[in-house]
């Protein structure tokens, strides 16, 4: 018995054609844009023609693409809309001499700001002052990455509101004025590694409100310290709403307390030390019905 063998028409061929044709457009490779404090924002973004503004990137990414961010001052605040993807994160890199700056914190309330709409963002070597807040991650923003920044001067270095899966690391949040970092809203799934915040003071001592580290909301759980140190700030180290916390090797010193916490917590090899109430526990909650 023959077999016959189906041959394709010339339409067939042609679609396979489109086919892959798409695909490969599909396929963009990643970038790297280039910001530098003598660029201009009508130049190409490259290395020998660099943008002036980071929000000249932030407009243009997408999942995969590197912003390196040069030496110099940047007067100016950004605002991140764009997302990455798991398997391609968009990295905002700044380069050691790199310095963000505000003049005004009223004037600048947010120096960089990660929206409600963004995922996937690693923001590496950020150093930012003067700023109500230097970095803040807004409510739904999620799979953010923090690593090697200097927030100092501040009203606030970082703020987390209502945000997941963050981690921070390798930061110093110092002599701000509120808060080294604040998490609020229904933030969860958060690790804080190999970081520390230090020296935050409004002046008011054990009857201010400036703490190294501070939950002020019952919603936010899951959040992890590792290898954290928290001290010299002038009212508390770990100032904790919030459920399921967990310390790991973390390290108060000289605080008004060293560690507030209002639902269950746990301490692993901790050392508090120098304070002038170590470990104070309160409940907030009334389960009585």
């Amino acid at each position: 018995m023959l077999h016959k063998r189906r041959v394709p028409t010339s339409c067939q061929q042609g679609l396979g054609i489109i086919i892959i044709s798409l695909c490969m457009v599909g396929r963009v490779a990643a970038r790297e844009y280039f910001v530098a404090a003598g660029g201009s924002d009508t130049a190409a973004g490259t290395a020998p023609a660099p943008w002036a503004t980071v929000q000249r990137a932030a407009d243009v990414v997408n999942p995969g693409d590197v912003v390196s961010i040069g030496p110099g001052t940047y007067r100016q605040r950004v605002f991140i809309s764009r997302a990455g993807t798991s398997t391609a994160a968009i990295t905002f890199r700044g380069e050691p001499g790199a310095v963000f700056e505000s003049v005004d914190a009223t004037q600048n309330p947010e120096g960089i700001t990660v929206g409600g709409s963004s995922s996937y963002i690693h923001l590496s070597g950020i150093v930012a002052h003067g700023y109500g807040v230097a970095v803040s991650l807004r409510v739904g923003a999620h799979d953010v990455s923090v690593d090697a920044c200097d927030l100092s001067q501040n009203r606030v270095g970082m703020t987390l509101n209502g945000v997941s899966q963050i981690a921070v690391s390798q930061c110093q949040q110092h002599d701000n004025h509120r808060a080294g970092l604040r998490i609020t809203g229904a933030t969860h799934d958060v690790t804080v590694t190999d970081t520390a915040s230090f020296n935050q003071t409004d002046g008011l001592g054990c009857s201010g409100e400036s703490d190294g580290f501070v939950s002020d909301s019952a919603e936010v759980f899951n959040v992890t310290f590792e290898r954290v140190r928290s001290y010299n700030n002038s009212e508390d180290d770990f100032d904790m709403f919030g459920s399921n916390l967990v310390f790991d090797r973390v390290e108060s010193r000289n605080a008004c307390a060293g560690f507030k916490l209002r639902d269950t917590s746990t301490l692993t090899n901790c050392i508090v030390s120098g304070n002038r109430t170590g470990i104070e526990t309160t409940a907030f909650r009334n389960d009585t019905q």
